[in-house]
């Protein structure tokens, strides 16, 4: 979801660009956006279509509900 374009000069801290099909926001612990360059947590968009490649989570329920957070933004 997330790669390093050929040629791409990479700044140091960088993961690269969101791949296309995805939408890739960098969010803070309240879940607001951080700026470019600050540290935060990945959101990925997968509604209304779960972009491919991506995984549906564990089959933990308590563990999804730990690890991956649900947005309406």
């Amino acid at each position: 979801m997330i790669f390093t374009p050929k040629g791409m000069k990479v700044p140091e801290g960088s993961m690269g660009k969101a791949s296309p099909g995805y939408e890739v926001k960098v969010m803070d612990g309240n879940l607001d956006e951080v700026p470019a360059g600050k540290d935060g947590q990945l959101a990925v968009r997968t509604y209304p279509y779960r972009p491919l490649g991506l995984l549906k989570g564990y089959d933990d329920e308590e563990k999804n509900m730990e690890i991956f957070k649900v947005l309406d933004i």
